[in-house]
């Protein structure tokens, strides 16, 4: 079960501290809990107390730990997992007595103000540090005009309809611009499922 986990503790290298050992305010930092992105890469398990966990590295060199439950959920999600690494945005969460990471949800980076658009659009990706990925990590909804993005685990390849990150084809009125514009008048037609040509 999640957490409405607010502040995260952070020992002085500024690495999260997976159990507070004694008093809270022999914690160096407490940072807000907020979504972040890492790559992150799988280490091996440890085995605590309580429980075994997995312990990752990212890209930058951070330890996480994630709880069994965290990373059944991570394995079953739409994470792009590769060789033991994966590419994702997180939050801390805390079970018991101890911290470790999950997955962001849409509802994390929604609370956080992300707005599903290229990150220049978006006031809660300014100032992450997250180069090689120029759109904001909550997904669009079909409900909502947006950019098309193409979703290569949903990509259908019995029809080959190109889907966006929303579930929306390609042409679709959710995304401005790419709605189908031909008519019998203008002897037009295109691959549009709805196309009037």
């Amino acid at each position: 079960m999640k957490t409405s986990l607010t502040k995260a503790p952070y020992n002085s290298t500024g690495h999260l501290i997976n159990y507070v050992h004694g008093y809270a305010g022999d914690v160096p930092e407490w940072r807000p809990n907020k979504p972040f992105p890492a790559l992150l890469g799988l280490q091996g398990i440890t085995r605590g107390m309580s429980a075994a966990r997995f312990c990752w590295l990212s890209d930058k060199g951070q330890p996480f730990e994630m709880f069994m439950t965290d990373a059944a959920d991570l394995m079953k999600g739409r994470a792009p997992l590769y060789a033991g690494t994966v590419d994702s945005w997180w939050m801390i969460i805390k079970r018991g007595q101890n911290y470790g990471i999950r997955l962001a949800d849409t509802d994390d980076l929604q609370r956080a103000g992300h707005v599903a658009g290229p990150k220049t659009d978006c006031l809660a990706c300014r100032g992450v540090t997250y180069a090689y990925e120029d759109w904001c990590p909550l997904p669009p909804t079909p409900d909502k005009p947006h950019q098309f993005r193409p979703d290569p685990t949903r990509t259908g390849l019995s029809n080959r309809t190109v889907l966006c990150l929303c579930g929306a084809p390609l042409r679709s009125t959710a995304h401005p611009g790419m709605t189908c514009t031909c008519s019998s008048e203008d002897n037009t037609a295109c691959s549009d499922p709805g196309c009037k040509g």
